[in-house]
């Protein structure tokens, strides 16, 4: 029986969401029924890749694996951050589950660096080039107590000068998508094969740079993922349009739609297993419950540090507030 093998890998990044005033994040509306987008996203992803549960034919719990540990995966330095103070159960998962899959693969770890700000490289002059790669092998470093042999580029852009930047910091490899690559050819040929997407994913390439450096290339299977996108945004079609339904194990709302408008918004619970999913559902069903208003000035009063300032409605009467003055 022949063995086969697939290589996944995982993007995880999350923009920095903290107020630069207050240092924390404020509550966000779309997040609903969580406090913001980290929350929700934590909840119903990667906490749960950190404690997938392994189920039978009749649905009994087997085994509950780290999925992280069988994958590539990258995470940026701002997520992880935010997950280091706000989610430590799940940060000490991603952390551990590269120490697991360096004992399973020979020395080899399943995290890989990514530049520090998510920034487009090919945009930025050669000084932030070689800032954002060596921050982001720094801050990988940090955590993962090893240096990177990879690193994620954002969006996979990329020019000559980016992988001279990642080679020139003892990067050995990155990933790109299959229509970047102009032409390719064997090590032992001389004719190049123009590219129009149809590169070979299954076998690494070696991009031999100006400078005489090298650097390894990766081309991920661009098919596959938006064949699986295509199915994320279609969704089971109906009479009624798109019907979005909870997943199993997560929690989620049914929002069905008619003619591109709002007919009915029904919450649904199903196996909640990720940490916070029943204190969630408590505030979504209450939520539900209450007028639009009262939620809003619910989440005004949450952040304390905040003065309103201008005119405030005091009943039949109005009056100005000096804000810094001390006056009124």
């Amino acid at each position: 029986m022949r063995v086969r093998f697939i290589c996944i890998h995982g993007h995880f990044y999350q923009p920095p969401r903290e107020n630069p005033w207050l240092e924390a994040v404020e509550t966000q509306d779309t997040a609903h029924p969580y406090h913001d987008w980290n929350e929700r996203v934590t909840a119903e992803c990667y906490a749960p890749n950190a404690s997938s549960r392994i189920l039978d034919a009749r649905d009994r719990i087997t085994k509950i694996v780290n999925n992280y540990a069988s994958i590539s995966f990258n995470f940026g330095p701002t997520l992880l951050s935010w997950l280091e103070q706000r989610e430590p159960d799940t940060y000490a998962a991603i952390i551990d589950a590269d120490r697991m899959s360096r004992e399973r693969f020979g020395g080899h770890g399943s995290a890989i660096a990514q530049v520090y700000n998510h920034m487009i490289l090919p945009l930025a002059n050669e000084r932030d080039k070689r800032t954002q790669v060596r921050w982001g092998i720094r801050d990988f470093e940090k955590r993962f107590g090893r240096k990177p042999a990879g690193m994620w580029l954002p969006e996979t852009a990329v020019d000559v000068a980016s992988l001279e930047a990642l080679a020139a910091e003892g990067i050995a490899f990155t990933i790109l998508e299959p229509r970047q690559a102009a032409r390719w050819r064997g090590i032992d040929t001389k004719d190049w094969i123009e590219g129009n997407g149809s590169i070979d994913p299954t076998v690494p390439y070696r991009c031999t740079l100006p400078s005489g450096r090298s650097i390894s290339i990766f081309f991920y299977d661009g098919a596959i993922p938006r064949r699986q996108s295509a199915d994320v945004r279609s969704g089971d079609r109906g009479e009624d349009g798109v019907e979005l339904q909870p997943r199993p194990g997560a929690m989620g709302t049914r929002l069905r739609m008619q003619h591109g408008r709002r007919r009915g918004l029904e919450s649904a619970v199903a196996c909640a297993t990720a940490p916070g999913a029943r204190l969630a559902a408590r505030r979504m069903h209450r939520d539900l419950r209450e007028p639009r208003a009262a939620r809003a000035a619910r989440s005004v009063g949450r952040s304390r540090r905040i003065r309103r300032c201008g005119p405030r409605s005091l009943g039949p009467q109005r009056r100005k507030v000096s804000c810094g003055t001390g006056h009124r």
